[in-house]
């Protein structure tokens, strides 16, 4: 009996789980037209990680718009979702001046030619044995009892918006498996001690390279894999 009920509660959860994905995917049978708005490329952040509360926990940051990083981001939805979607322009500036993206949205009057907003803005993970979270793009680094960690990170969502209601229909997250949402493996790289600048200003030209050449890959591999967490994208090989 109880193998049974054990079994029952497994297929009712796949059920839900089947009912649920078909549901979220059904609601972009009416999304046509979007605009992809990324606010994820205008900071880098140097972030020193301690094991507890007491420290060292600091988070500096520093310009990186020159890094276009955002336009790579709108280049890149648009090349893996230009099949399904037709995409509209919309003032990234703007965006990027707007402290909370969600609330820019609102704000927006109302455009008859957009069914829904792609929005990519930073996330949070919280690195292991450590108090603090990771948002954004950076690297940061892990005073640990034998050793110092320094890695990579790039930690973003990917959220889709219907552009009448506001209402968020599905999203995902920036990883780099694709072993779906119960599997997540952050977007990180590591880093060597080299790359690490304890402050934005003494950071070396050699440095600033090594970072955007670290960072422009993890956006770009962990892109896909939030994209099909928020149903946009398929998975390889299905048809």
């Amino acid at each position: 009996m109880a193998k049974l009920k054990h079994a029952v509660c497994v297929l009712s959860a796949l059920i839900f789980s089947y009912t649920a994905a078909y549901a979220a995917k059904s609601e972009y049978d009416n999304i046509h037209t979007v605009a992809v708005v990324p606010v994820i490329g205008e900071t880098f952040t140097f972030a020193r990680l301690g094991a507890t509360i007491f420290g060292p926990n600091e988070q500096k940051t520093m310009p990186i718009t020159d890094w276009g990083i955002d336009q790579a981001v709108v280049d890149q939805i648009q090349t893996l979702l230009s099949g399904r979607f037709t995409f509209k322009p919309i003032d990234i500036k703007a965006m990027q001046a707007a402290s909370i993206p969600g609330i820019y949205l609102r704000s927006l009057p109302p455009d008859s030619g957009i069914d829904a907003y792609i929005l990519v803005s930073n996330g949070s993970f919280q690195p292991p044995s450590t108090p603090s979270y990771l948002r954004g793009l950076g690297i940061y680094t892990h005073d640990g009892l034998f050793a110092d960690l320094y890695a990579y990170y790039a930690v973003y969502d990917v959220s889709v918006y219907d552009a009448k209601t506001f209402k968020r229909i599905d999203g995902g997250r920036a990883r780099m498996d694709d072993g779906g949402f119960l599997s997540y493996t952050p977007a990180l790289r590591d880093a060597e001690k080299s790359a690490w600048a304890d402050a934005p200003e003494v950071m070396t030209d050699q440095q600033r390279q090594a970072a955007k050449a670290a960072i422009e890959p993890l956006v770009q591999e962990s892109l896909p894999h939030a994209l099909r967490d928020a149903g946009l994208l398929d998975a390889p090989g299905k048809p």
